[in-house]
């Protein structure tokens, strides 16, 4: 953590511009410096909301993520009490992972109200890095804006409906 704030404090204090701070993303990203990933991902919570992170938050987003430089993934198990910033460490861990992996990451939620809500208020974010956005609710699985979305918000039962459904298809 004092990596990525000294990271933060060196390169990315001064920028405000939020399309500079996406490009730097998207090139730490592509040079699989995961550093300065998240410390980019950080500075762009800081401009987009107006709120600084607290490090419990970080040190969870850090813990979740496990380092994707080694070939096997350590990650831990987080236990997030209510008011502690979840959707926040979520945005940030799903941002991370699809960014390092390029893989596409889905965002589970216990109700279709907190996914439509983690999908307003969280798509600033992941558009600055490139990543596009979908709540699945609303829309078929076999749909482009899902199939193309990078990070998806919905509840296990739409998830668990739509993997079924692909299996039926033979997807």
């Amino acid at each position: 953590l004092k990596k990525i704030e000294a990271l933060y404090k060196s390169e990315l204090f001064t920028v405000k511009d939020i399309s500079e701070l996406g490009s730097y993303v998207q090139k730490a990203a592509t040079h699989q410096d995961g550093d300065r990933v998240f410390a980019g991902l950080y500075a762009l919570i800081i401009i987009l909301y107006k709120v600084r992170p607290y490090r419990i938050q970080m040190l969870n987003v850090l813990a979740l993520v496990g380092d994707h430089t080694e070939t096997q993934h350590s990650r831990q198990l987080a236990q997030i009490k209510t008011g502690e910033g979840k959707s926040m460490i979520v945005a940030l861990c799903a941002a991370y992972d699809a960014l390092m992996t390029k893989k596409n990451v889905d965002i589970v939620t216990t109700s279709n109200d907190l996914a439509m809500q983690g999908r307003k208020k969280y798509t600033p974010f992941f558009e600055a890095v490139g990543l596009t956005c979908a709540h699945v609710e609303k829309i078929d699985p076999s749909s482009p804006e899902y199939l193309s979305a990078k990070v998806a918000y919905g509840t296990l039962s739409t998830f668990a409906f739509n993997f079924e459904s692909a299996k039926i298809r033979g997807d």
